[in-house]
């Protein structure tokens, strides 16, 4: 009964927060550039990619675009590009049929890429999604093996950082990973509705549940995460309690993407960019 009243009052308070709602960059629309992930950097930078085109994009906080990529196997192009992670002041991005990582500048200059198949040919590794953290390691998910793999830019580790099936863990469900700021590695499980929380020595923290129907991505927000559904629906949860409240979309519009910025939530959608401003 507790938690109930608590989540209604969590509820009310966040419907009334401010938001903000931006049309998408007229640069990228006029470029027929299809947005279908958005991460904030620091200095105000926003970055997007197009999964279709493989191409990326870079906007400074004065305006300025910066391209790169392109469908390819060339030193910077992509063809299966999967993970879209930022670490301090570089950008980096998986590639899955490639192998690679590719590390760029917040201006899109390929500062290096490393490859890494030599590694997954020995262990037949296949990975599914990759994140990275503040202190430039990056951790590879493998749904096929149920593992998650760590390495940096001198190579992959070679021996397994965590084993979720050691930790008795879904391995039909795990949908992504993602990198809290303080080091935590968390895996969103769709199907049993839970972030499943590692501290960033690779121990399990916690288990959370959460209500949700079809959550598609997540993010953190300091001491807590958000999930995110195709409907606007967002849900803040802890180890304590979940906090719920929808995004307020418009006719024909849906939600693709999440990302944070300085205790702000920044929602993709079809048609817009949408800011809330949380206390």
């Amino acid at each position: 009964m507790i938690r109930a009243i608590l989540s209604c009052l969590f509820i009310s308070s966040l419907l009334a927060q401010k938001f903000d709602a931006y049309n998408l960059p007229t640069k990228l629309e006029k470029q027929q550039f299809s947005i279908h992930k958005i991460i904030k950097g620091h200095g105000g930078w926003t970055f997007y990619i197009d999964l279709d085109s493989r191409l990326v994009a870079s906007q400074s906080s004065v305006g300025n675009f910066y391209f790169t990529g392109g469908f390819g196997d060339n030193y910077d192009s992509f063809i299966d590009p999967i993970g879209f992670s930022i670490s301090n002041l570089d950008l980096y991005i998986f590639d899955k049929s490639q192998n690679k990582v590719f590390r760029f500048d917040y201006s899109l200059n390929l500062i290096n890429s490393l490859d890494l198949s030599p590694n997954f040919k020995r262990s037949n590794i296949v990975v599914d999604d990759f994140a990275i953290d503040n202190w430039g390691n990056y951790y590879l998910l493998s749904e096929n093996d149920n593992a998650i793999i760590r390495g940096n830019i001198s190579g992959v580790d070679p021996l397994i950082f965590i084993d979720l099936d050691q930790q008795i863990i879904d391995r039909d469900c795990c949908d992504k990973i993602k990198i809290s700021s303080n080091g935590d590695i968390a895996l969103l499980y769709p199907c049993s509705k839970q972030l499943v929380i590692f501290n960033r020595l690779g121990r399990l923290k916690n288990k959370v549940k959460f209500l949700m129907d079809d959550p598609i991505t997540f993010t953190d927000m300091k001491d807590s995460w958000a999930v995110l559904n195709n409907q606007g629906e967002v849900e803040i949860i802890d180890k304590l309690i979940s906090k719920q409240f929808s995004i307020p979309l418009i006719d024909n519009e849906y939600s693709i993407d999440l990302t944070n910025y300085r205790r702000k939530i920044l929602c993709l959608t079809n048609q817009r960019i949408i800011e809330f401003y949380l206390d």
